[in-house]
């Protein structure tokens, strides 16, 4: 009987969201094959290792060569359904929310920038929605996740944002070697992951891997500036800044 393990990730499961971090223990053995599971060196010098299927094998001291901690891909966001093309995470919240930024092929991908007002993403920052015009929340075809994502998405509004800072664990971490935030539902434990983005001040990207900043549609108690959500390692707060600002779009949906 051949004792080695062949792991499938069944590629056809929908709404995946891969990502290597978790290092586990295994056993190399002197034939080529890898082992994942937890290994105990037994009194005798052999190898003890449980299996990810519950099974027990014991290798002889001759059997192994080394062993090896490996990284394998471990699930970290799993989408509860897609609208439009782009996946959503249900939080248990009055909004789902996306599992990517706007611009984004990919959770941890930082994504596109964009001026609060404005639907395409900013390389030039201009001043057009830097004027009163008396506006309290976005209109649709002003808002860069309907127009860019089209059917019912849209960019949260700040009372969404306050409602997944209160009713989720946020933890600072890393994804596929991008620094941001896992987001962790106290209602039911589904996590969406907020990739520290920076922001882009016409010419280039500033603080990526240090701070997020997220647009909300909503403006602040003066109508020259929008509210945001602004983050780093130790932070996660309001924020009101000038609507010609290229921030980060996280979209939800209802």
């Amino acid at each position: 009987m051949k004792r080695f393990l062949i792991l499938i990730l069944a590629a056809f499961l929908p709404f995946l969201a891969l990502a290597q971090e978790k290092v586990v223990k295994g056993l190399e053995l002197k034939n080529g094959d890898v082992l994942n599971g937890s290994v105990e060196i037994q009194g005798d010098g052999s190898y003890l290792i449980k299996l990810a299927s519950g099974d027990v094998i014991i290798f002889s001291s001759s059997e192994v060569s080394k062993i090896v901690e490996e990284e394998i891909p471990v699930i970290l966001v799993v989408a509860s359904g897609s609208g439009g093309g782009h996946d959503f995470v249900d939080l248990g919240l009055t909004v789902k929310w996306a599992t990517s930024n706007v611009g984004a092929p990919f959770l941890s991908n930082y994504g596109s920038y964009y001026a609060w007002g404005e639907t395409a993403s900013k390389y030039i920052i201009s001043e057009r929605f830097g004027a009163v015009d008396y506006k309290t929340q976005l209109d649709d075809e002003d808002d860069a996740a309907s127009v860019n994502w089209s059917g019912k998405w849209r960019i949260p509004t700040w009372s969404e944002w306050e409602e997944l800072m209160v009713n989720c664990q946020w933890e600072w971490t890393k994804v596929d070697d991008v620094r941001g935030y896992m987001v962790t539902s106290n209602i039911n434990g589904n996590k969406i992951f907020l990739p520290a983005a920076g922001n882009h001040n016409g010419s280039s990207v500033g603080r990526d891997g240090k701070s997020g900043y997220y647009w909300s549609a909503s403006l602040s108690r003066t109508s020259d500036k929008a509210c945001y959500l602004l983050f780093g390692s130790k932070d996660i707060v309001y924020g009101e800044a000038d609507r010609c600002d290229a921030f980060s779009v996280r979209p939800v949906m209802e």
